[in-house]
């Protein structure tokens, strides 16, 4: 991700992306996951899968070896694959309800088996509020990942 700042001598509005209230988010609404899984499309449009949030606040561990636990993340059934990293989970109304992190493969799949995870769009939005304020984004923040 990145925060862009553009100044336009003309006043001119951009196009800008609007965030849902990831604390509003029903189980079983309508979600819509955009990227470029496996970076496989030059045309620069995005690939789009439709799914439903299938859980919220979902904490998940995705090596039971490792001591990290991503918390409080969307879990969602739309096809998530590679790539789709750092793309918007969109809501029916177009909004940002949060950015796709991770898939769950399990046993020797690389590939999508119907859990993807992303982190909600009001911590997505503390975030970018760090960014503007300071230009970085304090080790001190939580990003969703406990140790």
């Amino acid at each position: 991700l990145s925060l862009l700042q553009i100044e336009s001598d003309d006043r001119k509005t951009f196009p800008h992306v609007n965030f849902a209230d990831s604390d509003e988010i029903m189980v079983g609404e309508w979600t819509i996951a955009m990227g470029n899984p496996f970076g496989l499309f030059a045309d620069g449009q995005p690939s789009v899968t439709v799914g439903v949030v299938s859980a919220k606040e979902r904490d998940f561990r995705p090596d039971p070896q490792d001591p990290r636990v991503y918390v409080e993340m969307i879990q969602t059934d739309a096809a998530i694959n590679r790539g789709n990293s750092g793309g918007p989970l969109v809501n029916s109304n177009g909004e940002v309800m949060g950015v796709n992190t991770f898939i769950f493969t399990g046993g020797t799949s690389n590939g999508f088996v119907g859990l993807g995870f992303a982190i909600p769009s009001n911590r997505v939005q503390k975030i970018i509020g760090q960014l503007k304020e300071s230009g970085s984004v304090s080790l001190d923040y939580d990003p969703g990942m406990k140790f």
